[in-house]
C-alpha cells in the first residue's frame, strides 16, 4: 500500500477521534517537532491514535477525575464503533468476570473452545479499554499477564486473542490506572503495566484553566457508534501496511545506539548487567563527569522496548505526514525523540536515588533530560560513523571504530559490526 493511501487512511481516523472526544480539551503539547520549518504537536488523541496503528497497548495514568476513561471509550469509539469493550475492575472481580470464557462448560465437555468463548468481548473484540486495573486481584493478575501478551489458555487450549490480520492477532487495549498511593487497592505485579508499550503519565499535562472553562461550556457530543463500525478495516490496514514507511539510516544505527546504555568501561564483563554493578566502579573512568554520571546511572532498555520505540516513530512519521505533507516521506530522527519518552517512561533502567536527588524525584522530566544528552552524545557518535564511511581502507575503519570503543561505551550497530573484527 502505498505511502499516500495509508495517508488518507489516518487523516480520516484523526478526525473522527475529534468527533467522538470533542468534549475532552487539553491545550497541553504532549510532543511536538519542527521539520523544515513546519512546527507539528500531538496531543494525547493523536499518542493513543498512534498505539492503534501500530497495535500496542497504551496504559494512562492520573488522578481520578482527570476524564482518562471518558476519553479512552471516545477514542475506541471513533477507531472501532460498537466494537469495543469496556471494563472497569474491581477488587472482588474474579477470572471469569473478566474474560467472560464458559470455564466450566470447556472443562465438563459440553462445549467447545469456540463455542465457550464466543461470547466473550475481551477475547473477540478488535478495542479494550480496562479501567483502574490497579485494583485487579491477584487471581485475575494471573490472567491478565498472558492476556496482555496475546497468548493465554483455558483448560489447556490456546485461545485466540483479538482479530485475525495478515501480521497476526490483533487487538488495541487501553488500560488506566488512578495514580496515588490512595487508589491502591492491591499490590500489582509490575509485569502487568510493563506490558503496555507506551504510558501517558496525564498528571504530566493538566489542564490549563482555560481548558477546563471551555469543557464546562461545551456540551457532550451524543455520537452513534455505528457511524463507526467501518472504521475498524482503516486501522487494521494501516497495521498491516505502515511498515511501507521507510527510515532514515540513523534511526537504526540510535536504536541500537541506545541497546549500547549498558556497556561499562570499567567492568570486567564490558557490562553493568552482568556484574554486581555500583557507582564506586565509575571512580576514575572519564565518563562518571559526564551529566552528573549519566552513564553509572542508566541502564539500556530491553530488545521489546526498542521495537515500541521503532514502531512508535513510524507512526509519529505517518501522522506528521498527515499533518505536514511537505515533510519527508521517511522515518526521521526527529520521530524517535518526539516518541521516546512515551516509550521508556517507566521502561528505562535508572537510579531511583539519582533521579530523586537531581530531578526532584520526576521520572519523567529525567526521561527528556537523559534523552537530551544522549542524542548530543549520538551526535558526535554519527561523526565517527561518516568518517568511517568516507575511509577507503578497512584498517582505518576498524581503527576508529576500536578508539571509539576504547574510550566510550555507548555504539550504534556500525561501530558494533567493526569492533568484531580484528585488523589483520
Amino acid at each position: 500500500m502505498e505511502i499516500k493511501e495509508l495517508i488518507k487512511k489516518i487523516t480520516k481516523l484523526k478526525e473522527n477521534i475529534r468527533k467522538t472526544t470533542s468534549h475532552y480539551v487539553n491545550s497541553h503539547k504532549f510532543s511536538e517537532v519542527e521539520i523544515n520549518g513546519n512546527k507539528i504537536a500531538y496531543d494525547i488523541r493523536d499518542i493513543l491514535l498512534i498505539g492503534a496503528i501500530i497495535g500496542t497497548d497504551v496504559l494512562i495514568t492520573g488522578k481520578t477525575g482527570s476524564g482518562k476513561t471518558e476519553l479512552s471509550k471516545g477514542v475506541m469509539t471513533a477507531l472501532f464503533g460498537t466494537r469495543y469493550w469496556n471494563k472497569t475492575v474491581t477488587y472482588s472481580m474474579n477470572p471469569s468476570d473478566f474474560i467472560d470464557i464458559d470455564f466450566k462448560g470447556l472443562r465438563e465437555g459440553k462445549k467447545s473452545l469456540k463455542e465457550a468463548i464466543e461470547p466473550s468481548r475481551a477475547v473477540n473484540y478488535p478495542g479494550i479499554v480496562l479501567n483502574e486495573i490497579n485494583r485487579v486481584p491477584e487471581p485475575v493478575q494471573a490472567l491478565l499477564i498472558p492476556f496482555f501478551d496475546r497468548e493465554f489458555e483455558a483448560e489447556g487450549k490456546e485461545v485466540p486473542v483479538g482479530v485475525q490480520t495478515k501480521k497476526g492477532r490483533y487487538q488495541y487495549r487501553i488500560a488506566t490506572i488512578n495514580e496515588g498511593e490512595r487508589y491502591i487497592v492491591v499490590r500489582m505485579d509490575e509485569a502487568i503495566t510493563d506490558r503496555a508499550g507506551i504510558v501517558i503519565p496525564l498528571d504530566m499535562f493538566p489542564q490549563y484553566p482555560e481548558d477546563v472553562v471551555e469543557m464546562l461550556k461545551k456540551k457532550k457530543r451524543e455520537c452513534d457508534p455505528n457511524e463507526f463500525n467501518g472504521n475498524e478495516k482503516l486501522v487494521i490496514e494501516i497495521f498491516e501496511n505502515i511498515d511501507a514507511i521507510p527510515e532514515d539510516e540513523e534511526v537504526v544505527e540510535f536504536i541500537t545506539f541506545l541497546s549500547s546504555l549498558s556497556n561499562c568501561l570499567k567492568s570486567e564483563t564490558k557490562s553493568k548487567e552482568t556484574i554486581e554493578f555500583n557507582l564506586s566502579i565509575c571512580q576514575g573512568c572519564h565518563q562518571s563527569g559526564y551529566f552528573y554520571n549519566l552513564c553509572g546511572n542508566i541502564w539500556a532498555p530491553s530488545p521489546r522496548v526498542l521495537i515500541n520505540l521503532y514502531k512508535m516513530a513510524k507512526g509519529l512519521a505517518l501522522l506528521r505526514l498527515a499533518t505536514a505533507k511537505d515533510t519527508p516521506e521517511k522515518v526521521l530522527m526527529k520521530d524517535v525523540i518526539a516518541g521516546a519518552p512515551f516509550i521508556l517512561f517507566r521502561k528505562m533502567g535508572i537510579n531511583r536515588d539519582w533521579v530523586k536527588n537531581k530531578f526532584q524525584g520526576s521520572e519523567w522530566l529525567a526521561i527528556e533530560k537523559i534523552l537530551i544528552n544522549i542524542e548530543t552524545r549520538f551526535d558526535e557518535y554519527m561523526s565517527e560513523v561518516k568518517k568511517i564511511k568516507n575511509e577507503k581502507s578497512q584498517i582505518e575503519k576498524l581503527k576508529i571504530a576500536k578508539e571509539w570503543r576504547e574510550r566510550n561505551p555507548w555504539y550504534g550497530a556500525t561501530i558494533s559490526e567493526l569492533s568484531r573484527k580484528t585488523i589483520d
